[in-house]
């Protein structure tokens, strides 16, 4: 084989590495995570950033309401540490409905979750309605776990990438030397 060949080989390899590492990268790095919460006899899953963080995707109904929009200036926050949903500066989050229900006026129904103080203690919610409290008067506990994670499609990718380098390598050791 000619220092040519080898060379380009090389670079090829050089090559075909870099983008199985760059492939690797953004399969595994995910940004967001998904949790499983039950409230209210309700269950359903939210996502919120592997860090903790603003809570996004989050829809539960509550006595025929659905809540759904994050409150602006108190936005619901997800804490791994607590396995808990709060507010910046504020031991509440809260999400309001954003399609009227009877009795609930569009964004006048609110979801609120309270920040539990330890770990022992259940973290609470409550909803009510800021016009007339009627129909939509709850409260209780929920409960958070996290959901399964689903095998990265790029993952497939890469193993199957790995495993056409591995025949390759093969081959080419059972290959005889041409002189």
């Amino acid at each position: 084989m000619t220092d040519f060949c080898r060379i380009h080989l090389f670079y090829r390899f050089r090559l075909v590495s870099l983008a199985l590492v760059a492939l690797l990268a953004t399969s595994i790095g995910s940004t967001a995570a998904t949790f499983n919460i039950s409230l209210g006899g309700q269950n359903t899953t939210f996502m919120a950033p592997m860090g903790g963080g603003v809570i996004s995707n989050l829809s539960v109904t509550l006595g025929g309401v659905t809540f759904d929009t994050p409150n602006a200036g108190m936005p619901p926050l997800y804490s791994p540490l607590l396995n808990d949903i709060s507010a910046a500066g504020s031991l509440f989050g809260y999400f309001s409905n954003s399609t009227a229900a009877p009795g609930c006026p569009v964004g006048n129904c609110v979801l609120e979750f309270e920040t539990a103080f330890d770990n022992v203690t259940p973290p609470v919610f409550a909803t009510y309605n800021n016009v007339v409290l009627g129909p939509v008067l709850t409260s209780g506990f929920y409960v958070i776990t996290p959901a399964a994670v689903p095998l990265p499609a790029g993952l497939l990718m890469i193993l199957t990438a790995l495993c056409g380098l591995a025949g390759l390598r093969l081959r080419r050791q059972k290959a005889p030397a041409t002189a």
